[in-house]
């Protein structure tokens, strides 16, 4: 019968230990990940801040002067261009919605 490989209490403490350890060593890596993370989105977010806090008045006096322009360019110009794109917007719309009710009345007629 062969002997069975005893383990002391000492070596039994000592692999305890260092199973302590690398859980210990694995749940801080884990956490300065997540800490690592954290500070990130807090860096982008602060620093999406300062950029955009220096462009928006750039950008709305962009298109305040863009607008200037185009009104005070020739308002009828301006206003026919705005209704010529909301017409033409409403028909292709209005065509999509067609074909789908037209789409699902021959589906129907199929089925029947």
């Amino acid at each position: 019968m062969p002997k069975e490989a005893t383990i002391s209490g000492g070596e039994k403490l000592e692999r305890k230990a260092e199973e302590l350890i690398k859980d210990l060593r694995k749940g801080l890596t884990e956490g300065a990940k997540g800490l690592g993370v954290f500070i990130g989105v807090i860096l982008v977010i602060i620093g999406a801040v300062m950029v955009l806090s220096n462009i928006w008045p750039t950008l709305v006096d962009i298109l305040r002067y863009t607008w200037d322009v185009l009104v005070g360019f020739n308002k009828v110009i301006a206003g026919s261009l705005l209704l010529a794109i909301g017409l033409i917007l409403i028909i292709i719309t209005s065509r999509k919605e067609e074909e789908k009710s037209g789409y699902q009345q021959r589906s129907e007629e199929k089925v029947s």
